[in-house]
């Protein structure tokens, strides 16, 4: 689900923006600052994660389920979401200046599945 952030309160001393608000389940919220133009994941998992793009030129997000193998890229501008469900395969094109939130709807074990397409039969 790739959706723009629309639950927002603003008035003169602040914007609130409400991420997620009864359709995820947080275990590990992580704030993600990239340091310099990067590809991260190439990996999966088998739980859902939510990403949150707070400051940032866009972010390419290159997508594909591990079974039935269809794949989609995405364009993430600041304030947008995407939630990622269990076994679809990320890769993320970022640049310097981005800050991303990253959710996962699991405790985080450190076991990432290593994913590439063309590693598939």
């Amino acid at each position: 689900i790739h959706e723009s952030c629309r639950d927002r309160h603003e008035d003169e001393r602040r914007l609130l923006t409400s991420i997620f608000n009864g359709d995820f389940t947080a275990q590990q919220v992580k704030i993600l600052e990239v340091k310099r133009d990067s590809v991260l994941g190439e990996h999966y998992h088998l739980y859902q994660e939510l990403f949150y793009l707070v400051r940032g030129r866009t972010v390419t997000v290159e997508l594909q389920d591990i079974e039935s193998k269809r794949s989609t890229t995405l364009i993430l501008a600041a304030g947008d979401r995407l939630v990622i469900p269990p076994k679809v395969a990320h890769t993320f094109h970022v640049t310097a200046d981005v800050v991303l939130i990253a959710c996962t709807d699991q405790k985080y074990t450190g076991h990432d599945h290593p994913y590439h397409p063309e590693w598939l039969p």
